[in-house]
């Protein structure tokens, strides 16, 4: 990782960093009252976890308790930076030693396990997240039981993945044993019970029943607007959810203005590149292209893969979504990039899950449009 810095000349009077800076670093120079000059280095909370974690692993070893301490709160920092890959990284590396330390099914261990598989998921890697979640999953059902929150939380989680694996009938069926188990331990109306109930809405329209998956999701934004508050990534995503579903049951023109809405407030408390955002982004432009505005939903989508590239990278599946309907656009505007825009979406899905993958076969289709004309 690069480590830039940032000087600040000071004179006489000094003042501290504030503490919440994200600068790896700074350097302040300042002069004392009898002309001493005085520099001082201050390391940002990155820079310093990360060289806390460094000196503990060299000094103590990687299975020494306050090394794996300090890396879990570096990787936790990463992530919350969106340095993913490095806190998948130190991730890997804590595992590792607390499975020698305290044994493969200890709940330390497993908690930095399910760290590690959520870490995954957010890089788009979604085969080996299933599988890290899924181990997670059953060793916290043996030690910890099936209804502790913990091991409910890795249901969820897993849950979640075998939707954006397309294994739709066991996603359901572990969803429901979840939603049942979070009602018992947390209650129907708990943040997390509404959250796992939403996935399980999810699994329902994927399998095509819409009008079932919109009742639910209409509920599930009240419930969830009234735990949460209107501008919640998860209200935002189950919001998002629900106009995906008016737009598939025909009713765009009562989803577009409110997708518009989403839109506006998803960037203003997330930012444009992020997922939930570009969620809403892509809703809207399969709302613009059901209504036939292909111009407008094409300029909507090539912004929101630049965004969406740049933050979450080429590959992620949240951009090859976006990119892929854009193909779609192009191609029904009859736009000569929609051949280029199809044969690297392709390529990409191709690499990351194999050619049999149904979004590998959807952009065939679009290929398939193209050349046929």
């Amino acid at each position: 990782m690069a480590w830039g810095f940032r000087r600040r000349q000071r004179a006489r009077k000094r003042r501290k960093a504030a503490p919440e800076s994200d600068e790896p670093f700074t350097v302040t120079s300042f002069t004392k009252d009898d002309g001493t000059p005085v520099i001082e280095i201050s390391l940002g909370p990155m820079m310093g976890l990360g060289l806390g974690y460094e000196a503990y692993r060299d000094e103590l070893g990687l299975t020494d308790p306050r090394t794996i301490d300090a890396g879990k709160a570096y990787a936790r920092l990463l992530m919350q930076q969106h340095e993913t890959e490095t806190a998948v990284s130190i991730y890997r590396e804590i595992l590792s030693a607390q499975r020698v330390a305290l044994g493969a099914e200890h709940a330390d261990t497993l908690a930095t396990q399910h760290s590690l598989a959520f870490a995954l998921y957010s890089l788009g890697d979604y085969p080996e997240a299933e599988r890290l979640q899924r181990l997670t999953y059953q060793a916290r059902r043996k030690v910890l039981g099936p209804l502790h929150p913990d091991t409910l939380d890795s249901g969820g989680n897993l849950g979640e993945l075998l939707i954006r694996l397309r294994r739709l009938d066991e996603a359901r069926q572990l969803l429901r044993e979840v939603v049942d188990g979070m009602s018992t331990v947390r209650g129907s109306d708990a943040a997390e019970t509404l959250g796992c109930r939403m996935k399980l809405a999810n699994v329902e329209h994927l399998l095509g029943h819409r009008a079932e998956a919109e009742r639910e999701y209409r509920d599930l934004v009240t419930g969830l607007e009234r735990a949460q508050g209107p501008d919640t990534p998860t209200v935002l995503q189950a919001r998002n959810n629900h106009l995906a579903i008016l737009v598939d049951l025909q009713r765009t023109r009562e989803a577009l203005p409110e997708l518009r809405r989403l839109v506006k407030a998803a960037t203003k408390a997330l930012g444009a590149a992020d997922p939930v955002t570009v969620h809403a982004r892509h809703g809207l432009a399969r709302a613009l292209r059901q209504e036939g505005r292909l111009d407008e939903a094409a300029r909507s989508l090539t912004e929101t893969v630049g965004d969406a590239t740049e933050a979450l990278g080429a590959d992620h599946p949240t951009v090859l979504d976006a990119r892929t309907l854009l193909a779609e656009v192009l191609a029904d505007a009859g736009d000569p990039r929609a051949e280029r825009e199809a044969r690297e979406c392709l390529a990409a899905w191709e690499r990351l899950h194999g050619p049999t993958h149904a979004n590998a076969e959807r952009v065939r289709g679009v290929l398939r449009h193209v050349r046929g004309r």
